[in-house]
């Protein structure tokens, strides 16, 4: 017994408030589910193919996806989370779509870059992690096409992992499980059919477009949102960043053809080495000229920081 009268009391009764939370969970865990059944699918298929290596090109493009999608994108949806669910339960729609419009610009801000670099710098990625033993240059080549064309879906899958946070933190489970049910779909059907004459490169496409229609059933089922905001500047900056990184893109592949590296797993390093700290400060300066929100905020703050800044 507790000081304040409070007693421990075993209850297995019923309650409104926990049926409530195992209908949202048994939905939300089924619509997880149906994403692992998707990676399972497009593995199960590579095994069927003919070519060898299909299904370690496939684990090493989702592997090497999934680091810029763990560790900022899903980072930037669990800290927006609680926000976003303070706003929900609040009936805040305001400050609701404020911190959406944030998370969305960041997620992009992100993941477009991540994407051209590892389009633009795929040889070099491969060769310097996987090139030995049996893994040779041309496994790497081999590799490199089906990491170029997963790249393209790395925003999508971030963009899909937000949305289905801020559905989540409005306790709409139903839109993400249809979604990811469109996704599954999409990825058996275009896999099959794509299979057929590109193998191993069709599955990554299906996986790209299923992961397409994913975002784009979230999006439409968005309040306050579609696709015209897209063309806006104000609030997402979309077109900005998009500029920001085909001018990084544009840099990083010019000067891979100006300077002229040797061959070998050195050279390779000596590239990424170079070229990603510059991607890197092309992309801040051309988003912080561009007006993004957050560009110009560390821009600040790295201005303060400095002996010569404003201390104010």
């Amino acid at each position: 017994r507790m000081a304040d009268g409070w007693r421990w009391k075993l209850d297995l009764g019923r309650s409104q408030e926990l049926d409530r939370i195992k209908s949202i969970f048994w939905v939300g865990a089924l619509g997880a589910a149906v994403v692992q059944i998707n990676v399972l699918v497009s593995r199960f298929l590579a095994y069927s193919l003919d070519e060898q290596g299909g299904v370690s090109y496939l684990f090493l493009a989702s592997r090497l996806i999934e680091l810029p999608l763990g560790v900022f994108a899903i980072a930037i949806s669990t800290v927006l989370f609680p926000e976003l669910a303070k706003a929900a339960t609040e009936s805040d729609r305001k400050n609701f779509m404020g911190y959406f419009f944030r998370g969305f610009r960041m997620t992009l801000a992100v993941t477009l870059p991540a994407a051209v670099g590892l389009a633009l710098l795929a040889d070099p990625i491969l060769s310097v992690l996987f090139q030995w033993g049996q893994f040779g240059p041309s496994q790497v080549r081999a590799a490199s096409e089906v990491l170029l064309i997963s790249s393209l879906g790395l925003p999508l899958y971030a963009i899909s992992a937000f949305m289905v946070k801020a559905f989540h933190s409005q306790k709409q489970m139903i839109h993400p499980l249809r979604a990811a049910l469109v996704s599954l779909l999409a990825n058996a059907g275009f896999s099959l059919w794509l299979m057929q004459d590109n193998g191993v490169y069709g599955l990554a496409w299906a996986n790209v477009l299923a992961a397409f229609f994913q975002t784009s059933y979230l999006i439409a089922k968005t309040r306050d949102f579609g696709f015209f905001i897209l063309w806006r500047k104000r609030p997402l900056f979309f077109l900005p960043i998009l500029l920001s990184c085909l001018v990084m893109g544009g840099v990083l592949y010019l000067s891979n053809d100006a300077f002229i590296f040797p061959s070998g797993k050195g050279s390779d390093l000596m590239r990424l080495l170079l070229f990603i700290p510059s991607g890197i400060l092309i992309y801040f300066l051309c988003c912080y000229l561009n007006g993004v929100p957050e560009a110009r905020g560390l821009g600040r703050k790295i201005t303060k920081s400095l002996p010569f800044g404003d201390d104010s």
